[in-house]
């Protein structure tokens, strides 16, 4: 655990009646706390504190643990552990001091998991890999459309390695018929795949085709009994061209999601004022 104590450092004073500041951050490794006072009229690091993230206990317990061990080396309050949430309200304030503010900032866990299914690989799946570049996507796999995709065996894969997320490409925004065909046949194999596979493990479907095939895409899952799957823009409408911001945004949100699921995550969000 590293830590620091402002209060120690060479000229730093702090009055006995300053606000305080408590700010939280967590990552997918550790976790850190942060007090903040009011000297002047301004605010100055008091003290800080991080420790590793133990993926067996919910992150409001490991957050209290952080601030009951930073609070006895300061000589404060700074958990209520009987209402298990940073200690805000206070009958003594000159004495006990309680936190005026608490700021959150939470990525808890590893990036999204993604699969990329896609018609190309010089065009469509280059597109997609290309736009998630810029956001937190680990791609471990992909699957290029074919004669002899294999239902099964792709289900075994895709059970074993435990995806997040799987993202549709190919076909450039024409109207029309005739490229549509190929994506439908994609499209079947995948939604064969997430039918066999129970809900609460089913990973989201991102389409990000050609978007005369997407209401035609939307139902083949839906016939196959695998859920819905949201539609964003074509990532390569025409050659040469890359759109990758509503691929993005899907991410992103799909990510916020999964943290929103992280143990205590809820309870963390209740702490902000």
């Amino acid at each position: 655990m590293n830590e620091r104590n402002a209060r120690t450092q060479p000229g730093s004073s702090m009055s006995d009646n300053a606000s305080s500041i408590l700010t939280l951050g967590f990552d997918s490794a550790s976790m850190r706390a942060c007090l903040l006072e009011s000297v002047n009229g301004r605010y100055r690091l008091a003290a800080w504190s991080n420790a590793a993230l133990q993926p067996s206990i919910s992150l409001d317990t490991q957050a209290g643990g952080l601030l009951q061990h930073l609070g006895d080396r300061l000589h404060r309050t700074l958990w209520n552990g009987d209402e298990g949430a940073p200690f805000v309200l206070s009958d003594e304030p000159t004495s006990r001091p309680p936190l005026e503010q608490i700021a959150v900032v939470a990525s808890p866990r590893d990036r999204v998991r993604v699969w990329l299914a896609g018609l190309t690989a010089t065009q469509s799946l280059a597109a997609a890999e290309d736009a998630l570049k810029g956001g937190p996507a680990e791609i471990v796999g992909q699957t290029l459309h074919s004669a002899d995709l294999q239902v099964g065996r792709l289900a075994a894969v895709l059970a074993r390695i435990e995806i997040d997320l799987i993202v549709l490409v190919g076909g450039y925004d024409y109207p029309g018929s005739e490229g549509l065909q190929p994506l439908y046949e994609l499209s079947r194999v995948f939604a064969a795949v997430l039918a066999r596979t129970p809900t609460p493990q089913r990973p989201q479907v991102l389409f990000g085709g050609n978007r005369w095939a997407a209401a035609g895409v939307a139902e083949i899952f839906q016939a196959e009994g695998a859920g819905t799957i949201e539609v964003v823009e074509n990532v390569r409408p025409a050659p040469g061209v890359l759109h990758g911001g509503g691929l993005i945004q899907a991410v992103n949100f799909a990510y916020w999601r999964l943290c929103r699921r992280s143990e205590g995550m809820r309870e963390i969000s209740r702490w902000v004022t």
